[in-house]
């Protein structure tokens, strides 16, 4: 496994390569304009090797957190 690499995607704090294969994304402005935050958050069912329950208790963790709206405002 890679070492766990952490991110701060929009003043959420985000932690890749867990083992867990859930993938998150940062999301590309040109579909809605520079107004927009966007992150994408994907569950991976179907390959081997992927911890489902993992995946959900990170995607609880991550929408769980306190985020000024400062911070998120762009």
């Amino acid at each position: 496994m890679d070492q766990i690499e952490e991110e701060d995607i929009y003043g959420f704090k985000v932690q890749h390569n867990t083992g867990s294969m859930l993938r998150i994304t940062r999301g590309e402005y040109d579909i809605f304009g520079e107004d927009y935050a966007l992150m994408n958050l994907s569950i991976v069912f179907a390959f081997k090797g992927t911890d489902y329950e993992k995946q959900l208790e990170e995607v609880e963790e991550i929408l769980s957190q306190q985020v000024e709206e400062n911070t998120v405002r762009l």
